[in-house]
């Protein structure tokens, strides 16, 4: 995850221009479902054995680690929660 948020903050300006258009744009929308959308849920499938696969999967989405860089969290420290909140069996985290 760091490395992948790593490239997320290299690459932000083009992802929040390139995903922000994807609602309206039907073709950008169909080769980011074949591309990216596929690539990525391929990577949340082979990492979640014995996972929380929904939190892996939003551990992966470049919007979260937009989030997570809004709120003040470096890479290493957005990829270190997701990690472990990740690690928790299958949502029972006690809010």
């Amino acid at each position: 995850l760091a490395a992948l948020y790593g490239w997320y903050r290299e690459t932000a300006p083009m992802q929040r221009r390139v995903l922000g258009e994807r609602a309206s744009v039907p073709e950008l929308d169909g080769w980011l479902a074949r591309s990216s959308d596929r690539m990525l849920a391929e990577l949340a499938d082979r990492l979640s054995p014995g996972l929380n696969r929904a939190v892996v999967a939003l551990a992966l989405d470049f919007w979260t680690w937009n989030r997570l860089d809004r709120e003040g969290l470096d890479d290493a420290a957005a990829a270190e929660l997701m990690a472990r909140l990740a690690l928790e069996r299958h949502g029972q985290l006690a809010l």
